[in-house]
């Protein structure tokens, strides 16, 4: 016997991910992180990430501050400025203004 199965929709995934943002301070999760060049068809790399986002409202940009790390690089966001981190780097580098 097949039974039907509930399929989300993007509204109800957004929905769902924004109740469980506003019932917390901090939440982490583990994404797909995919990252496309544009000088050929098949060239989209794929990263297993881990992500942590912390909950401060007074950040108006996106809402608190946010760390990405996959493979050997680290992203983060601390509410004035956009890094990134290299493995073989010691220094992290600020990204934009």
């Amino acid at each position: 016997m097949l039974a039907c199965q509930h399929k989300s929709t993007v509204e109800s995934i957004v929905n769902n991910f924004e109740k469980g943002r506003n019932a917390t301070e901090s939440l982490q999760y583990r994404m797909l992180y995919k990252m496309k060049y544009f000088s050929a068809e098949d060239d989209t790399l794929k990263f297993d990430a881990h992500v942590l986002m912390v909950k401060d409202t007074a950040d108006t940009l996106f809402g608190g501050s946010f760390w990405i790390k996959y493979d050997s690089t680290d992203r983060y966001f601390d509410q004035e400025h956009i890094y990134l981190s290299l493995i073989h780097i010691s220094e992290p580098t600020r990204l934009g203004m």
